[in-house]
């Protein structure tokens, strides 16, 4: 049997359901430590972007816009799969001469960023997204922070939460080397909606950018709801393909792996979607993680 394609998705018990978990994906340092003009963050190199993106407040060197509305000089171009992105009580700024420039969709911004001002070791949230229907199974959301000469106004640490998932905190040293903070979301769930945190550095948190990637093997199959049945039974649904099978695995701890059903035959076509009661967990079982795997 060789392994192709999977989702996740978690039962907690009593009260919440995890559809997704959340996962700090590494940092990648894009420029240069120190507070120089002209240094260029340049995410296409990177590859990061190429589903969609979001620059905060791209104004040239020298407008010094400042606690301007969050979506002030925003440049959205959102991958169909994220809505409603929303700015919660945060401001923007920018147009001082030492915010590093940004390379995305072929395209160098300005950079300047949302934030919100708070004292140093304050956590805030800064901004919102929602899962759109056509939401893959995994997605890479990188966050751009320490773009500034002022920094006091980078994030130390920052964080994504959704429904029932909290990613660990992503720590960076401000120093002026602007730094991509990437973070993986499995088994979102169209309707879900996630917050990004950040713990300010001194005066306030600020984010240049946010990317958004779908990671390619997890592409096509798609946990897209979560049920607890009146009896505490776990139901899934996810995305199939008439003519394969599939298996779901159970978790305590997302480690250690075991077999709940196997040679789950897909839904005869044209549905698109298999439902299918997988699991009725004990009571003493408070969480408890659910892997779908192709056959």
């Amino acid at each position: 049997m060789k392994l192709t394609h999977f989702a996740i998705a978690a039962f907690i018990v009593p009260a919440s359901l995890q559809a997704a978990s959340i996962t700090a994906a590494g940092i990648d340092t894009l420029t240069l430590p120190g507070t120089g003009a002209g240094d260029v963050s340049d995410l296409d190199a990177n590859g990061s972007g190429g589903d969609g993106f979001v620059v905060f407040n791209s104004i040239a060197p020298g407008g010094n816009s400042n606690q301007e509305a969050w979506n002030q000089n925003i440049v959205s171009n959102l991958p169909a799969y994220i809505s409603n992105l929303d700015g919660l009580g945060s401001t923007s700024s920018g147009g001082w001469a030492g915010y590093d420039s940004i390379n995305v969709g072929g395209t160098t911004y300005e950079s300047g960023g949302i934030n919100l001002a708070s004292g140093a070791g304050t956590e805030t949230a800064l901004f919102s997204f929602e899962l759109a229907a056509a939401a893959p199974a995994s997605i890479t959301v990188g966050l751009l922070t320490d773009n500034s000469d002022g920094l006091g106004w980078a994030c130390s640490t920052i964080r994504i939460e959704g429904p029932g998932a909290v990613s660990a905190d992503q720590s960076i040293v401000p120093d002026g080397a602007s730094d991509l903070l990437n973070f993986t979301i499995d088994g979102g769930v169209t309707g879900e909606t996630y917050t990004v945190y950040g713990t300010s550095a001194g005066s306030g948190s600020m984010i240049a950018a946010a990317t958004f990637d779908s990671n390619s093997p997890l592409v096509g199959l798609k946990v897209t709801d979560i049920v607890v049945t009146e009896d505490n039974s776990i139901e899934l649904t996810w995305t199939s393909e008439p003519g394969k099978s599939y298996a779901v695995e159970a978790s305590t701890d997302l480690e250690s792996w075991v077999d709940l059903l196997t040679e789950i035959d897909a839904a005869v076509s044209p549905a698109t979607v298999t439902t299918v009661i997988v699991d009725t967990p004990a009571a003493t079982e408070t969480k408890k993680h659910y892997r779908l795997r192709e056959e």
